[in-house]
């Protein structure tokens, strides 16, 4: 189903932080011709003991299709009431200034002017962050602008969680799309879950369970229909 859909020797998957391509991109990871990682050092407290990890996990990575863009973290994670969340050009209004946020949406632009200009198909993050993150739904905003330049079609990851999900019903309202389900590659993400752990830099809950399957959703401005879509909730 998804061949028919989707070259995957033309299309790139564009991520926010090292770890995401495992927990939200697995079915397509060693698919796709070009992995791009936005961030490398973490600014947040939680995490900032993660950034050396990093550089060596990235170093050794088992993959060789993944380029870190180095970019450093905004401050911006944990400061949305995703209850009342409101969409801005960068990503997210925050309960908090930070300009860094919006800074790093601008240079994220600018990389990826040049980055997917050869690509025709593109995947990211959704629109509403996966479980709700900040800087995810920053990247979404940075590639759907870049799209309007190179033209690609963009996909993004039927992933939801509890905290998001008035943001991803408002924005998924009538919207009239593809919709693929593809299997989770379970051995590649055993490997690269490791790969992480060894460098003490896998920055998600211990206890969650990857599906089975995963869904992709294409962007589109249609809303006409009123299309069933079958997403994964992440319990956190």
């Amino acid at each position: 189903m998804a061949d028919a859909f989707i070259d995957f020797a033309r299309a790139a998957l564009v991520v926010p932080h090292p770890d995401d391509e495992v927990l939200w991109f697995s079915s397509v990871l060693n698919r796709v011709a070009r992995v791009f990682i936005c961030f490398l050092d973490a600014t947040h407290p939680d995490f900032i003991h993660v950034n050396s990890g990093r550089r060596e996990a990235l170093k050794s990575y088992p993959l060789k299709n993944v380029e870190c863009l180095g970019l450093t973290e905004s401050r911006a994670a944990g400061t949305v009431d995703w209850s009342s969340v409101r969409l801005t050009r960068c990503g997210v209004k925050s309960l908090r200034e930070d300009r860094d946020y919006c800074s790093n949406f601008v240079r994220l632009c600018e990389i990826l002017e040049d980055r997917l200009k050869s690509f025709a198909v593109v995947f990211t993050s959704s629109p509403w962050g996966e479980y709700g993150h900040e800087e995810h739904v920053l990247v979404n905003r940075a590639v759907k602008r870049v799209k309007k330049t190179h033209g690609f079609d963009l996909w993004y990851p039927g992933y939801a969680g509890r905290c998001n999900r008035k943001l991803k019903d408002r924005v998924m309202r009538g919207i009239n799309s593809a919709h693929i389900r593809l299997p989770i590659q379970k051995a590649l993400v055993v490997r690269l879950k490791d790969h992480y752990d060894r460098h003490d830099c896998w920055t998600f809950h211990e206890g969650y369970r990857f599906p089975g399957m995963e869904s992709f959703i294409k962007d589109s401005k249609d809303r006409s229909g009123r299309k069933s879509y079958v997403f994964n909730e992440v319990p956190f």
